[in-house]
C-alpha cells in the first residue's frame, strides 16, 4: 500500500497513540519510513535496531530461552520483540521485524533467505505474521518494511473503523 506510513501517522495522531519499533533485518527502514512523515515526532517514541541476540535480550526483554529454543528468526521472537519494545517504552503499539535477508540461501539455523516475521503488540493483544520474500538482500529488506507498514495500517484502520461504527 502506497503511503501507509502517512496514514499510520495520521491515525495515531488522531487517536493520541504512540508507537515504538524494534527492527532486526530491516535495520531502521521501518523507523525511517515513519520518521519521513511530518508530525511523526508526535507519535513515534523510539526505533530500536536490535541486530544481535544480546541486544534483543537486554534492550527488548526477549527471553534467552526463546532465542535458544526458537532462534532469533521465529514468531516467538517477533512477538517478544514487539511486546518488549512496547512495554519498555510505554508505547500504545509495538511493532517488530526479524528474518533472513541473505546473502546466503539460509542462516546458521537453517531458516531460509526471505523468511520474515512481523510482530504487532497493542494492549493485551500480540499477533505475528509470517512471510516469504524473493530477491536480493535489499529487496527482501524493503519488502519486509513494506509488509510491516501494511500490517500496522490494516490493524489501525480496522480499529478506527470499529470505533466509528
Amino acid at each position: 500500500m502506497e503511503n501507509a506510513n502517512i496514514k499510520i501517522v495520521e491515525i495515531l495522531k488522531k487517536r493520541g497513540m504512540t508507537l515504538a519499533i524494534a527492527e532486526s533485518l530491516t535495520g531502521g527502514l521501518v523507523s525511517s519510513a515513519i520518521c519521513g512523515v511530518p508530525g511523526a515526532s508526535e507519535v513515534l517514541l523510539e526505533g530500536v535496531v536490535s541486530y544481535t541476540d544480546e541486544s534483543k535480550i537486554t534492550r527488548l526483554g526477549v527471553r534467552r530461552e526463546t532465542l535458544e529454543i526458537h532462534t532469533s528468526v521465529s514468531s516467538q521472537t517477533a512477538a517478544e520483540m514487539a511486546e518488549g519494545v512496547r512495554k519498555n517504552l510505554g508505547a500504545d503499539i509495538g511493532i517488530s521485524t526479524t528474518g533472513v535477508a541473505g546473502p546466503g540461501e539460509a542462516d546458521e539455523n537453517g531458516n531460509p533467505r526471505g523468511l520474515v516475521y512481523v510482530g504487532l503488540s497493542s494492549g493485551n493483544e500480540t499477533s505475528v505474521s509470517r512471510h516469504m520474500f524473493d530477491g536480493t538482500r535489499n529487496a527482501i529488506r524493503e519488502q519486509a518494511k513494506d509488509i510491516c507498514l501494511e500490517r500496522l495500517y490494516e490493524i489501525l484502520y480496522e480499529k478506527e473503523r470499529k470505533n466509528n461504527d
